[in-house]
């Protein structure tokens, strides 16, 4: 079955490239498509899903859909425009919930407190995240690899972070696993324990599939193997 990569909207296509490399040099089948944040009118997540559907091959099987991060909450969305997936992975991303905003979910994962902030930032026409090099050297001590994280970087408003995604009634409807990064989602790798999914979780750093790709791929690829199994 093929695998089709979603980043997350913040950071592009180019942040699974590493990993995506590597499975596929192993005879994966991967695609990895750059979806962009959308434009026009309408919700983004529309937008973005119909892009991602442009991307994906014609006349192949359902994927495995393998989200990171902001990236997690569209899968079902995806999931339905291609007509099924296979399975569904979570790399150190939010789990979808019917009409929640990634708002919504990073509220959840953080804490009120902590959210706050931000929600006033974005409410007075400010957008996030803004990472400096500073805030990424202990989770990326190579500097030319947070100068490339920094350059990826796509920080959006309101109307990003606010839209309310839908999850379809049903889902999920094929395994799901997660795949645990970083500390910052153990709140998600914990729902997953408990919804009994299968839930690998390593003592790494959110942006490990661009510093650390072989491992990550090899997790990935461990994970395919007992949801295909399922």
């Amino acid at each position: 079955m093929p695998l089709l990569l979603v980043s997350s909207p913040l950071l592009g296509a180019a942040s699974w490239e590493p990993v995506a490399k590597i499975l596929r040099a192993e005879g994966e089948a991967v695609v990895c498509p750059e979806f962009g944040l959308g434009e026009g009118d309408g919700p983004r997540w529309r937008w973005q899903v119909g892009a991602i559907l442009a991307e994906f091959p014609a006349g192949w099987p359902s994927p495995t859909l393998i989200g990171h991060s902001g990236g997690g909450p569209l899968l079902p969305t995806i999931a339905s425009a291609i007509g099924g997936a296979d399975g569904y992975i979570f790399v150190d991303a939010s789990i979808p919930a019917d009409g929640a905003s990634r708002l919504d979910l990073f509220e959840e994962e953080v804490g009120v407190a902590a959210v706050s902030a931000v929600r006033r930032h974005l409410e007075a026409g400010g957008s996030y995240p803004r990472w400096t090099n500073e805030d990424l050297r202990s989770t990326v001590p190579d500097a030319r690899m947070r100068a490339q994280i920094l350059a990826m970087l796509r920080p959006q408003g309101l109307d990003y972070w606010a839209e309310p995604i839908p999850v379809f009634e049903g889902w999920p409807d094929a395994p799901c696993g997660y795949l645990g990064l970083s500390s910052g989602y153990e709140v998600r790798a914990e729902q997953a324990r408990r919804t009994g999914w299968l839930c690998l979780t390593r003592d790494g750093g959110h942006f490990d599939l661009l510093t650390r790709p072989v491992e990550v791929a090899g997790e990935i690829r461990e994970m395919i193997g007992h949801l295909r199994q399922s």
